[in-house]
């Protein structure tokens, strides 16, 4: 039975209350990053790994779980995106 006053937060593995909007979008981010992380881990092991393109977009959402957005954004300067400049 279910209780409404129970805090997900507190459990192990990862809760999710999947009536709360925010908390559904969560579970939504989660899941892709720990797919993300299994196609990597995949990789490693493989002999000899044959989708680049997956294994390539599998390391950009790591990377983004990595690093808080404040840092991703002070990467973006106009010597590296140049399109992105007023001019």
């Amino acid at each position: 039975m279910l209780s409404e006053d129970i805090d997900v937060d507190r459990f192990f593995p990862k809760c999710f209350d999947m009536s709360d909007l925010q908390d559904f979008e969560n579970f939504h981010e989660v899941y892709k990053w720990v797919y993300a992380v299994s196609i990597l881990k995949n990789a490693v092991t493989a002999e000899e790994p044959k989708d680049q393109a997956r294994i390539a977009t599998a390391l950009i959402v790591t990377l983004r779980r990595l690093f808080p957005a404040d840092k991703m954004l002070s990467n973006i300067t106009l010597g590296r995106y140049p399109l992105c400049s007023i001019e």
